[in-house]
């Protein structure tokens, strides 16, 4: 993962996952009040193919040298290169996910 500032304050930050892992995709979701262009989150999943197991990782946008500040064990194994999008204020409320369900 790598984070390039153009503004050349810092202009480089890479992080590395483990050797049998593979990062795909992330998604930056902004902070909730932030208000410089990296304050938020980048969300991606990370699968380990010698584990057959996938992660869901969670960095600091501003910093991610240090890695993810958060690493969730996925109950299922996610194929690599699965994509997403975050969309502010798509979500459904509970009342509709249960009435979608029923």
């Amino acid at each position: 993962l790598v984070k390039v500032d153009v503004t050349g304050k810092d202009p480089q930050q890479i992080w590395l996952p483990e050797a049998a892992e593979f990062i795909g995709e992330v998604i930056f979701c902004p902070r909730d009040g932030g208000d410089a262009e990296d304050d938020g989150y980048l969300v991606g999943i990370s699968v380990d193919g010698q584990k057959k197991s996938s992660d869901l990782l969670i960095f600091d946008a501003r910093d991610i040298r240090d890695g993810p500040i958060c690493r969730l064990p996925l109950p299922a194994f996610i194929p690599h290169a699965l994509h997403g999008s975050y969309v502010p204020d798509l979500v459904p409320s509970a009342a509709e996910i249960q009435a979608a369900w029923e």
